[in-house]
């Protein structure tokens, strides 16, 4: 049925075509006259033959050629004339109007339909239509309109609506009808525009130049028009992109750190100056003229240089703020559908490199107040349990984007029951936590399935919790309140036991743990937020073990992070016990990381993909987009093949279109704007996928 659909389709087109050209001239020329149509503007007449109109008993049915009826139900139901005209490329239009012969109409004109349900029930499906006059409607003024409507786009073409209403309505004086209008539009410069010039687009166009003449008024004027797009200098300068050395993917938000030895190990030479390397983000989108725009965001860095003579040594380290692809403002794939990595890019760029701004972390003076606790989270995903202990099953092995949202499980390996350690460090006594198990069924068809929930805080104590259920491959979502007491401050574990004891294999997806906390570290590290406290804060954060040389903090907030530095004033306790004190003025929400330098997060470092394709300026009949398996194949084969034929052929990698595109992440949107911006900027016609 698909392909009878399809094929239906692309019988259709041509027909489509066809019709436009054999048909009759439309009505509206006998209603229109151009009087004359350029790049300066338009000039031109509606004109009606004087008739009459037939009284139906509720009122006049005002049809007019060329004129649909228009209104609101239980309004007066005029004659509406509705046809668009092209603007120039940086033009904008100015409309008026001159009536040139009236009559009057002796009636009530007819009110627009009401709808009415035919049945009783609500859920009834079938209506009619009422002819309901709406006396405060009535009572109202309408006089005869003529205006356009705001700008929009045909393709790469910008149009507007030319509306007309002919009649104008007047309680006191009854229907009048403008048989003639004469209607100048002229074409201005548009301030807004900002003088720009055009570039050619090397689309053919031949399938739409038949619709473009048939839509629009002055469509046969327009032919050049429609062929340029603004300037790429002020919408994404797609000819100026950094070469990235590297791609940095970022699996877990925070505080990210880069050695200068894994640097150097990666190719980077020693030696080279600190103030050149820079991190960004590449950005790939469409502006408000539907164009390409390309953008390479600066990410602000730190850098430790070690020996402090400004150049690359295996002692130094890079730090930045990144985030997975779910924590991202803007993200180019929240829910992370093929993964959660993130890309970031490291070029030697002055120009693009971005220190952190810093600031003292110690103020002097009276009256800070000291929060105690905060709202604290922990959350896991089953990534690294699910590679560790594999699904194993009777039948066949589940490929890895099997389960829900393409995602991964922990696995409970003994098949009825499954421990998860749960920490909650800093656990304030005395307060609620609330616990939160994203699952999904699995194998078998049999019905609901009950687990027992038993957490054992890291004292010994043992609580029972609601129980869980789950069904054959449904999703589900396992939320209850904890009790105080329940938890401690160290490490828990949550035991999920199977209940009848059948078989069963158990599939989490994720855990996540609320609860309130003292500022204390974790490993060494610590995210937290300001909460309701706003003002002069002093944090203290404690159960850090080493010195203040060690730490890094970082605020971030609706601006660019902030790196506090800090001193032997911030550090209070001893070796192995330390405590850090700092202060800030807070306004608005803000969050701050903290951690040991030796604890941050590291990226992993990959090979960077050139967006030149940008700058291409084309033309290409067929665009290839290969995975990297087969591009050896194709280069030695198929595209000599069909270049001996005639065709004008482009190959990319997946990864090429991933970075050029998409900003470095694997998602179905960095094809289609590869298939788009090869279609508008080369004339191509055919996109095509080779993968296994």
């Amino acid at each position: 049925m698909k392909h009878l659909r399809a094929l239906s389709r692309a019988a259709w087109t041509p027909a489509l075509f066809l019709f436009l050209w054999a048909a009759p001239a439309p009505a509206e020329d006998q209603v229109l006259s151009i009087l004359s149509s350029d790049e300066h503007g338009l000039e031109l007449v509606l004109k009606w033959q004087d008739t009459s109109f037939p009284d139906s008993g509720e009122g006049l049915r005002l049809d007019l050629p060329s004129c649909g009826l228009g209104g609101e139900s239980g309004e007066p139901m005029l004659p509406r004339f509705h046809r668009m005209i092209a603007i120039p490329p940086g033009m904008r239009s100015v409309l008026s109007y001159e009536v040139l012969a009236t009559s009057s109409i002796e009636g009530l004109p007819l009110p627009y339909p009401t709808p009415k349900r035919m049945g009783e029930l609500e859920e009834d499906p079938l209506y009619r239509e009422e002819f309901i006059r709406d006396e405060e409607a009535f009572a109202l003024r309408r006089p005869i309109r003529v205006e356009l409507e705001e700008p929009t786009k045909l393709r790469d073409l910008r149009i507007q609506a030319l509306v007309v209403e002919p009649m104008s309505w007047d309680p006191a004086n009854g229907l009048r009808f403008a048989r003639e209008i004469k209607i100048s539009i002229r074409f201005q410069a548009d301030p807004s525009a900002g003088g720009r010039e055009g570039e050619r687009v090397l689309r053919r166009e031949n399938l739409w130049s038949p619709l473009y003449s048939a839509a629009l008024i002055n469509g046969e004027q327009s032919a050049n028009w429609r062929s340029r797009v603004p300037s790429k200098a002020l919408y994404g300068d797609r000819e100026a992109q950094t070469e990235a050395l590297f791609t940095l993917k970022v699996n877990d938000s925070g505080l990210q750190g880069l050695n200068g030895s894994d640097l150097i190990a990666s190719g980077l030479p020693a030696g080279t100056s600190l103030s050149e390397i820079a991190i960004f983000e590449r950005r790939f989108d469409w502006d408000d003229f539907e164009q390409p725009d390309y953008r390479e965001i600066a990410v602000a860095r730190i850098i430790r240089d070690a020996g402090g003579d400004g150049d690359l040594d295996a002692e130094d380290k890079l730090i930045f703020l990144g985030r997975r692809l779910k924590d991202q403002a803007d993200s180019l794939d929240p829910i992370e559908w093929y993964g959660r990595e993130s890309s970031y890019y490291l070029a030697l760029n002055s120009d693009l490199a971005l220190d952190m701004e810093s600031r003292e972390a110690w103020q002097e003076g009276e009256g800070w107040i000291v929060p105690d606790h905060f709202d604290r989270r922990f959350t896991e995903w089953g990534e690294l349990w699910y590679y560790s202990f594999p699904p194993q099953t009777y039948y066949v092995e589940p490929p890895l984007d099997y389960w829900e949202e393409n995602l991964f499980f922990f696995n409970g390996y003994d098949s009825l029951r499954m421990t998860l350690d749960i920490p909650s460090p800093g656990y304030l006594e005395g307060s609620e936590a609330h616990l939160k198990v994203k699952n999904q069924g699995y194998n078998r068809g049999d019905p609901l399935r009950t687990f027992d929930m038993i957490f054992t805080n890291s004292e010994g104590q043992q609580s029972v919790l609601e129980q869980m259920f789950t069904q054959y491959n449904y999703e589900g979502l396992y939320e209850t309140d904890i009790s105080p007491g329940v938890l401690s401050d160290g490490v828990g574990g949550l035991l999920i036991d199977r209940v009848d004891q059948s078989l069963f294999r158990t599939l989490i997806q994720w855990w996540d743990l609320e609860y309130v906390s003292r500022y204390q570290a974790w490993n060494d590290s610590i995210l937290f937020t300001n909460g309701t406290y706003t003002g002069d804060l002093e944090f203290l954060v404690e159960d850090l073990t080493r010195g203040y040389e060690n730490w890094i903090l970082v605020k971030s907030s609706a601006e660019l992070p902030v790196l506090y530095n800090l001193t032997a004033q911030n550090q209070e306790g001893s070796e192995g016990d330390y405590l850090c004190r700092f202060r800030d003025q807070v306004d608005e929400d803000c969050t701050w990381w903290m951690a040991d330098a030796e604890v941050l997060h590291s990226p992993s470092i990959e090979t960077a993909y050139s967006v030149d394709a940008l700058a291409d300026p084309g033309p290409w009949d067929v665009l290839v987009i290969s995975h990297e398996d087969f591009l050896g194949t194709l280069e030695d084969r198929y595209l000599p093949y069909r270049e001996d034929q005639g065709y004008r052929m482009k190959l990319l990698s997946d990864k090429e279109v991933w970075d050029c595109f998409y900003g470095g992440v694997r998602e179905a949107r960095g094809l289609r704007n590869a298939g788009r911006f090869a279609y508008q900027q080369w004339g191509t016609q055919t996109v095509i996928l080779v993968g296994d």
